[in-house]
């Protein structure tokens, strides 16, 4: 009898379950269905990128196929009592575009911001492209988000870390008063 006890104990804990939400991926978490029967260890959910949250649902499992390696899914160790994908909560800001002009051969900014997103709690950055970038320059993400490693130190990108920042008029409404104040000086 008691065998047969431990036998029953060991099947049990060997089909151990977890909790994860499940649901599509703009599913706010009022709307997220939280699934007590999953066969871990992992849940997944959907990233965010600075052009907004991945098409990856909210599920049971590990990320799979694709989703495993673009970045656009997010797993995580479940357990039994709370599920570990919880809801992804997204801010947005602007930033401005900006297109190279074949005319002029310059960069110039375009005339409507963009929308740009980051997960809740991360730093707002915008870029644009630096002095140094000529028509070769990969401009990033339409402007949403930080420059790419080593291109701010060779002036192809320029960065600012607030919203609607990387605009050429945002730079002149600090410049114009600085120059009037020096001017009155001398």
């Amino acid at each position: 009898m008691k065998l047969l006890l431990v036998f029953c104990a060991f099947i049990i804990g060997a089909r151990a379950t977890i909790r994860c939400n499940v649901g599509a991926s703009t599913s706010t978490a009022a709307s997220l269905t939280v699934k007590e029967d999953c066969a871990g260890p992992s849940c997944s959910s959907p990233t965010v990128s600075y052009t907004g949250l991945s098409s990856q649902n909210y599920a049971c499992g590990a990320c799979s196929g694709s989703a495993a390696t673009d970045g656009s899914c997010e797993s995580c160790t479940g357990n039994a009592s709370t599920p570990c994908n919880a809801a992804v909560e997204v801010e947005t800001f602007k930033c401005y575009d900006y297109s190279f002009n074949t005319t002029t051969n310059k960069w110039a900014k375009v005339t409507t911001a963009v929308t740009c997103h980051v997960k809740k709690g991360t730093a707002v950055h915008c870029n644009k492209p630096g002095e140094s970038a000529n028509k070769t320059y990969n401009f990033q993400h339409k402007g949403c988000g930080p420059c790419a490693a080593g291109t701010v130190n060779n002036k192809t990108c320029a960065q600012c870390d607030k919203d609607s920042c990387n605009s050429a008029v945002t730079l002149s409404f600090f410049i114009t008063p600085l120059i009037a104040c020096l001017l009155s000086l001398i």
